[in-house]
């Protein structure tokens, strides 16, 4: 009867020390684990409760059509997902943004015989800049022609196309040959000159260029001399000297400092160059030169500390880097309009807010 009490008794306690245990368990710290995706327009954070000194498990890596993802960070370090919870925790994604090249588009001249016109590299719908008119010995350059139709410099480029010289071939009687002049400038068409073989190329006047000084007419690489007979068709060009520039009383010069797309790297550390290296290169300058200090967009939003407190951080150094104007980028608006405007309001500058761009 003795030993049947001593096991009912050990029984009761095996079963009262489990059960206890099982409440403990139960019992155990919950933390909450909040995912904050850091941009705006973005899903509504992740939360999860992870028991104490268990691991979170890892998300799977949010997307962006315009950013890359590079991790989930904790105070500027990227997140260890070995590491056991002891304590509730924020997640920051981290992201850079992909920099997308625009389509641009070959401008091909095919100059049928004429001087050689260099191929021109065309951003989507700008327009190319017309090249000055191509010379051809015994022609009269008509215009650049594509599909059989002169074309607009006017007309945006959205694909890669090659415009053709059209020519007028010049009669000239027997014994007579064509002198042409290139300028050598936008504003001044070349000319043909039809002289008599064996004479001279007669002209009434030098040529004028505003802040230049005409140095002469020259065959290839050897100035030209007029007292020349002239026996076949010839290109002159003519040679410049751009005129010196007198200083201006009371002129003197400024360094102008241009920062943008600094994306919140207060410490060099952040990514790459950050805005210590920037301060000590142009704090050393304004020491002892007139400088011009700019920022052109982008400066505030990007990394943790300057996301953490809105860009506070970052003022704070520009203002004691005696910043002159500031441009708002566009992913200062990433925090909201009311945000960014307290922010700004921290600015001290010389110069009135530049607009947004």
């Amino acid at each position: 009867m003795k030993k049947r009490f001593l096991i009912v008794a050990l029984m009761l306690l095996l079963t009262l020390f489990g059960c206890n245990r099982t409440h403990n368990d139960d019992l155990k710290d919950e933390y909450l684990v909040t995912f904050n995706y850091n941009y705006q327009d973005s899903p509504e954070n992740y939360e999860v409760l992870v028991r104490s000194g268990e691991k979170v498990e890892k998300p799977s890596d949010p997307n962006r059509e315009t950013h890359t993802f590079e991790g989930w960070f904790i105070t500027e370090e990227e997140f260890d997902f070995e590491t056991p919870i002891i304590e509730a925790i924020t997640l920051v994604a981290k992201w850079k943004e992909i920099e997308v090249e625009p389509d641009t588009f070959s401008v091909t001249f095919n100059s049928d015989g004429g001087i050689e016109i260099e191929t021109i590299k065309v951003v989507s719908n700008d327009l190319v800049k017309k090249p000055l008119d191509p010379t051809k010995n015994g022609y009269e350059f008509l215009g650049w022609f594509i599909n059989g139709e002169e074309f607009d410099f006017e007309t945006p480029i959205t694909e890669s196309i090659t415009l053709v010289a059209k020519w007028d071939e010049i009669i000239v009687e027997v014994n007579k040959f064509i002198v042409t002049l290139i300028y050598g400038y936008d504003d001044k068409p070349n000319d043909n000159i039809i002289v008599e073989e064996g004479n001279y190329l007669t002209l009434s006047e030098e040529p004028t260029r505003a802040g230049h000084q005409f140095l002469g007419w020259y065959y290839y690489d050897s100035l030209f001399d007029l007292k020349t007979p002239i026996t076949k068709n010839i290109t002159l060009s003519a040679r410049w000297k751009e005129n010196e520039v007198p200083p201006i009383e009371g002129e003197k010069e400024v360094d102008i400092y241009y920062l943008n797309d600094l994306h919140g790297a207060l410490s060099s550390q952040d990514a790459g160059i950050g805005l210590d290296y920037f301060a000590n290169v142009i704090m050393a300058e304004q020491e002892d030169k007139d400088v011009l200090f700019i920022t052109g967009g982008d400066i505030l939003q990007g990394q943790l500390l300057s996301n953490h407190f809105y860009g506070e951080s970052i003022i704070f150094a520009l203002n004691e880097m005696k910043l002159d104007a500031f441009v708002i980028g566009n992913h200062e608006f990433d925090w909201g309009l009311e945000k960014i405007c307290l922010v700004i309001l921290m600015v001290k500058m010389k110069f009135k807010l530049i607009s947004p761009f």
